[in-house]
């Protein structure tokens, strides 16, 4: 089967139903959509500055913010309050980013609610748990880079991991109760159908395309995607040693 980029948008726009209106299944929707509560990396950045603000007095004058290539400092912050804050305000930034485009997103569907919103709230978390970490470790543990690439890789990496965990698991829970119906291939995180002979297809929220995972090129194209910048990043960094 085969099924044109023209005709897939409004099949998928038709085929997805709306919850109920039952007490039980408005209930179910507000539970398995929003997941995380908005509110959860406000709280962790908020904490994060009340905690440097305890231990205003014990804050270096000066400390390391940035290492080069080679592994050696080469870029300082001082014990002022716009580079003390700075990392928490930026993760403040992000998550009224995260927030502006779930709202973008739960006025297209039930099903891109369930595939986006909760994985926008658990990297926002992740990210805010790495933000947090970074501007209390950076001027009171004196950390080397190598430890602080692995805490940022980790805490980033299972926000991601566990953004895509629960889309998926609430995506499956929906279609098992009939909260929703979807155009066969599409699993909350991922599309994968067989009979669909497509790379790319569109999204459930509408907004932009995704690989269908079905595909023999979808991998190759995945790894390729990722690695790609990655070179270039470490090309230039050789240039520039």
């Amino acid at each position: 089967m085969h099924l044109t980029g023209a005709s897939f948008g409004p099949m998928l726009s038709e085929s997805v139903r709306a919850a109920g209106d039952t007490p039980e299944s408005a209930a179910m929707t507000s539970s398995s959509t929003r997941g995380l509560p908005f509110w959860v990396s406000p709280a962790i950045l908020a904490a994060a500055a009340a905690y440097l603000h305890s231990r205003w007095d014990e804050l270096p004058a000066r400390w390391v913010v940035h290492w080069g290539a080679d592994g050696r400092a080469n870029g300082w912050a001082g014990k002022s309050w716009p580079e003390v804050y700075f990392p928490l305000l930026m993760g403040l930034g992000v998550w009224v980013i995260m927030e502006a485009v779930g709202a973008a997103v739960r006025s297209q569907s039930e099903a891109a609610t369930l595939t986006t919103l909760p994985f926008l709230r658990w990297v926002s978390v992740g990210l805010s748990l790495m933000l947090a970490y970074l501007a209390i470790q950076l001027p009171l543990g004196h950390p080397e880079i190598g430890h602080t690439l692995k805490v940022v890789a980790l805490l980033v990496g299972g926000g991601i991991v566990a953004g895509i965990v629960h889309s998926s698991l609430a995506f499956a829970a929906a279609r098992r109760e009939g909260t929703i119906t979807l155009l066969p291939g599409y699993h909350g995180a991922y599309y994968a159908n067989r009979e669909d002979d497509r790379l790319f297809v569109p999204k459930l929220s509408g907004m932009g395309w995704t690989l269908n995972f079905s595909n023999p090129l979808a991998w190759p194209v995945l790894v390729l995607s990722i690695a790609l910048p990655l070179v270039l990043a470490a090309v230039v960094v050789w240039l520039a040693r």
